[in-house]
């Protein structure tokens, strides 16, 4: 059965956040006799990025690609979030986790560390995944800041993961491989994205080298 995405008209509203946030309209696969199918409720007992829902929340995504919807990567987190029914969280229950600096993306992070969702391997399609340090203003500190986010929308054999993030106010596919942490390309593939600009291209700026933990999912 092949699915499509259809998305209401409505205007996106930018929130008043600060860190590495915006709202859109409702997500909904649509199956070829034109049924709208919520993927949030499709199977409650079942992981829906495993049926119908991943493949139109991976597709919703890629939608988004080279485009500035959200602005930042809290805000594309977000504005996926409310087309899934807020699956990621409630945004009044991330008020009390905001560190210090204001940030969204450690305020998101320090949500799922308290509800022990931070895992450090066995990602899976949908799961969230944090950077630590990723900013100029952080990339040299040795406290880790969870400075940016993104969603998981495939793995594949080799251990390389796509997640799909806003960085420098546009979305794009990023790419995290654990098992070759300090190498950006192999046999020309891209295995780990440059997360950080810095000079030399070093390893330390790439995705692997400022991994923060992955943000597990509950469907």
């Amino acid at each position: 059965m092949k699915f499509t995405i259809f998305l209401p008209l409505a205007s996106l509203a930018a929130l008043i956040l600060s860190g590495c946030v915006g709202s859109a309209p409702k997500i909904y696969p649509i199956d070829q006799s034109g049924e709208i199918l919520n993927a949030r409720f499709l199977n409650s007992q079942q992981d829906v990025f495993n049926d119908l829902g991943g493949i139109a929340l991976s597709n919703f995504m890629q939608g988004f690609l080279d485009k500035k919807d959200g602005g930042d990567c809290s805000g594309f987190v977000s504005l996926v979030n409310k087309n899934i029914n807020n699956i990621y969280f409630a945004e009044t229950n991330l008020l009390k986790f905001y560190g210090e600096k204001g940030l969204k993306s450690q305020a998101i992070f320090n949500f799922y560390k308290t509800r022990n969702l931070i895992s450090q391997t066995s990602p899976k399609l949908g799961d969230l995944v944090f950077f630590s340090n990723t900013t100029s203003q952080t990339k040299s500190k040795n406290k880790q800041i969870v400075t940016h986010l993104g969603i998981i929308d495939r793995i594949e054999d080799d251990g390389t993961i796509r997640f799909m993030h806003n960085t420098r106010g546009k979305n794009k596919n990023g790419f995290i491989n654990l098992f070759q942490k300090n190498s950006h390309k192999i046999d020309g593939k891209v295995v780990n994205s440059y997360i950080v600009a810095c000079k030399g291209k070093n390893a330390d700026c790439l995705t692997s080298n400022r991994f923060a933990g992955f943000g597990k999912v509950k469907f």
